[in-house]
């Protein structure tokens, strides 16, 4: 069932585009593909938002259920990163929550912006 607004999953896509960016500085991860796979993903989530055609998009050239298939996967490919690259038994917790959360956000999340 979706039921989450695109206007409210665009002000989630940019946090938690920022938070990914800044949480392995937090937890002290920063340095190596542990760090740097987050951080890109952070990046990666304010470019696809910038560019979604939903009410916080700049550029709106990717559709919602563009967007939400990016979602998705992105979080899928998230969640398995700790094992594919080998760094589970250092960090593996913030790889699940933020992969975890983009799954859920992708399947619950209306596929067009309010009023169209």
């Amino acid at each position: 069932m979706r039921f989450l607004p695109t206007r409210v999953h665009g002000i989630i896509d940019y946090v938690w585009g920022a938070l990914a960016f800044a949480t392995p500085w937090a937890l002290g991860f920063a340095g190596g593909t542990e760090g740097f796979l987050l951080m890109f993903f952070g990046v990666a989530a304010f470019a696809y938002s910038f560019a979604t055609d939903y009410e916080w998009g700049v550029i709106p050239v990717l559709s919602v259920p563009a967007h939400l298939a990016v979602d998705g996967a992105g979080g899928l490919f998230l969640m398995a990163a700790p094992w594919l690259f080998g760094f589970a038994d250092r960090v593996h917790w913030s790889y699940l929550a933020f992969g975890g959360f983009s799954v859920v956000a992708s399947l619950v999340t209306r596929t067009k912006p309010a009023g169209r």
